[in-house]
């Protein structure tokens, strides 16, 4: 009696190659808006919106805030180089309201902070410069601390010049940094910085 060979039946798979154009169109909204390196041209117009000159202008003049804030940092290049002096009298005209009251910063903390950071009617891009303008100026707060509470032996010594010149010029260079890709349209990334400030204005729009 013959005897029928068994015949296993094969399954086929058919792979489907899905373009990397496409599995970055399907990430979900909330991960594109904190990472704007993700986005393409029409993503990032679609998502956030092209920002307008008049909202990039404002953007950018968020950053006169730290601007003004680290001039004091400045005193000896102020000294040494006056070709420097350009830098002090640029903000000038604002220095004069920002500091016309010793409570004059803690009110312009505020109303940024309440009015443009968790203001979710506002762009996107312009409360993000509004944020990062925040945590800047902290960080030139920061700066400025260590300098007026320093001990009399760095005070009198040439560490106190070199930390800050050093200070003010990273400082500075970083709002120039900061207000030409505002005014390119661009998010300025700063490492530690932007992620903290991604996290705020993210809260701000599910509190």
């Amino acid at each position: 009696m013959a005897v029928r060979p068994h015949t296993k039946a094969r399954r086929t798979w058919t792979s489907v190659h899905v373009p990397k154009s496409a599995s970055k169109r399907d990430t979900s909204t909330r991960a594109r808006i904190n990472d704007p390196d993700m986005l393409g041209e029409e993503d990032a117009d679609a998502v956030k919106g092209s920002p307008s000159a008049l909202w990039r202008a404002a953007a950018a003049a968020m950053y006169l805030i730290p601007w003004m804030d680290c001039l004091m940092l400045g005193r000896f290049i102020f000294q040494e180089w006056t070709s420097f002096q350009i830098f002090h009298d640029l903000p000038m005209p604002l220095l004069m309201i920002y500091g016309c009251n010793a409570f004059m910063p803690l009110i312009i903390f505020f109303v940024l902070f309440l009015c443009v950071v968790r203001n979710t009617k506002l762009p996107h891009f312009l409360r993000f410069s509004a944020m990062q303008s925040i945590m800047l100026d902290i960080v030139v707060m920061l700066a400025n601390i260590l300098v007026m509470y320093a001990p009399s032996e760095v005070t009198h010594s040439i560490l106190m010049p070199i930390f800050m010149n050093a200070s003010f010029v990273s400082i500075l260079a970083t709002i120039f940094y900061c207000m030409i890709h505002t005014l390119a349209g661009r998010y300025c990334d700063l490492p530690w910085i932007s992620e903290a400030v991604y996290i705020q204005v993210t809260a701000s729009e599910f509190g």
